[in-house]
């Protein structure tokens, strides 16, 4: 598949009448295209979702061209142009697929990553078809000597891990790496800011948590 521009769909009303106004769903629908795309393996050539699948209709042009089509039964309620940045489009994009093809585009580049720590985070697929990113805090990573991947077990994702107050800390797609390497420079600057969450010296070995030590009284 072509890279993914921000592209500009024309809404009319329900579709014809906002035809004067830019609907920008780029977001959604450059990542949901990306998703399509993805084969075993970690390609997004032709093909992706098996041999009944056709993701070129699922690509941005055709999604742009058939917008009529898929979007307008769930315009329910959308009386103006401002109201189309509150419309779901997962529900509307996943209803163009079979059910065979929603398990393997859920299998093949699932919406949600369960982490070590047992939260189900979601993943942010690229709209430029880059590695899907996970955002993360550190300590629901601790024990993890993986980064986890797409695609098949292909495709390793990026991950965006965070401080507890959710603030950036580190970009890594090799996660062993970063254990073994810088690890030691960020807990030493992060275990005096946040004394009540863990920083193990040796974090492979250490349990991944979502939670705080208590407050001493």
């Amino acid at each position: 598949m072509s890279g993914w521009s921000a592209c500009s769909a024309r809404a009319s009303a329900k579709t014809s009448s906002w035809s004067g106004g830019g609907f920008r769903f780029a977001a959604q629908a450059g990542p949901w295209s990306f998703r399509c795309g993805l084969r075993p393996g970690g390609s997004t050539g032709g093909g992706g979702l098996g041999d009944a699948a056709r993701p070129s209709e699922l690509g941005d042009a055709a999604l742009l061209e058939t917008l009529e089509l898929w979007l307008q039964p769930y315009l329910a309620g959308i009386r103006k142009l401002g109201d189309l940045t509150a419309v779901a489009l997962e529900p509307a994009l996943r209803a163009q697929l079979s059910h065979a093809q929603v398990r393997e585009l859920d299998a093949l580049a699932p919406a949600r990553l369960r982490v070590p720590s047992g939260s189900n985070l979601l993943l942010d697929y690229q709209a430029d078809g880059g590695s899907p990113v996970l955002a993360v805090r550190l300590q629901e990573m601790l024990g993890c000597a993986q980064t986890p991947k797409v695609a098949g077990g292909e495709l390793p994702i990026s991950l965006h891990l965070l401080s507890p107050a959710r603030r950036p800390i580190q970009v890594t797609q090799d996660l062993v790496g970063f254990w073994s390497g810088s690890y030691a420079e960020v807990r030493k600057e992060m275990r005096g800011r946040y004394p009540r969450h863990p920083w193990p010296e040796d974090p492979l070995s250490a349990a991944p948590t979502r939670k705080a030590k208590p407050r001493k009284p």
